[in-house]
């Protein structure tokens, strides 16, 4: 048996429970992407820093070589920049010339199947129209249950509850009719519907020990089959 609720009733003229409550680089260099660029401009070959300062200047095809030597002397550690045309290098200018290593494609982490989690169903609370019944009215029985488990109930399963009077069996009611899934910390309420004598208790005087068992014949897996 499972997620049993023990309640103790006591009846006279009264019922009481217990319920426990330097991203992609440009074609063309921009400023701040570069500490010197050199370029031609009509017939001037300069060099300027990220700021627009000339660094040095000459005529196009004639001194290119100095102008180039001078950038790479200005920076020391640094980037130099030759935007695209043509530039006459005739003296030794020590340049180093490198291509930037490709950020490698990373490969895509396959998303893992998540493993489905298994309901776990427990009664938390008990109640009963009417209220506060006389001895001789006929009582029906209400349980709530709540899934504390990892996952969903199965649709279309009876989530059955049982309610026994002093743990006479022969004076059950149960509830049968939510078959609807309920999600993990979710909780509906339930009332009998059927019985061993019919869906209702006749109220008798005295104090009475309840019972209320959910899922009482194992319809579903749980985590925990106990509690």
């Amino acid at each position: 048996m499972k997620k049993t609720q023990f309640l103790v009733l006591t009846l006279s003229v009264m019922l009481a429970v217990v319920a426990p409550a330097l991203a992609t680089q440009d074609q063309e260099a921009s400023q701040g992407s570069y500490d010197v660029v050199v370029y031609i401009d009509d017939t001037k070959v300069l060099a300027e820093d990220s700021n627009g300062q000339v660094i040095s200047t000459g005529t196009a095809g004639t001194d290119d070589s100095e102008v180039v030597q001078a950038a790479v002397q200005a920076v020391g550690d640094g980037t130099v920049v030759l935007l695209a045309g043509t530039y006459a290098l005739q003296n030794p200018i020590e340049i180093g010339v490198s291509n930037p290593t490709p950020t490698p494609t990373p490969t895509p982490t396959p998303t893992a199947t998540p493993t489905p989690g298994t309901p776990d169903l427990v009664v938390t609370d008990v109640s009963w129209i009417p209220a506060s019944p006389a001895p001789g009215d006929a009582i029906t029985m209400k349980a709530t249950i709540r899934n504390q488990g990892t996952g969903a109930t199965p649709a279309g399963v009876i989530h059955g509850v049982a309610f026994t009077a002093d743990g006479n069996l022969g004076s059950a009611v149960w509830s049968d009719s939510h078959t609807a899934s309920i999600a993990p910390g979710e909780w509906i309420t339930v009332t009998a519907n059927g019985g061993v004598d019919g869906a209702t208790w006749t109220a008798v005087a005295g104090t009475h020990t309840v019972t209320a068992t959910v899922d009482d014949v194992d319809r579903m897996t749980e985590s925990k089959d106990t509690k």
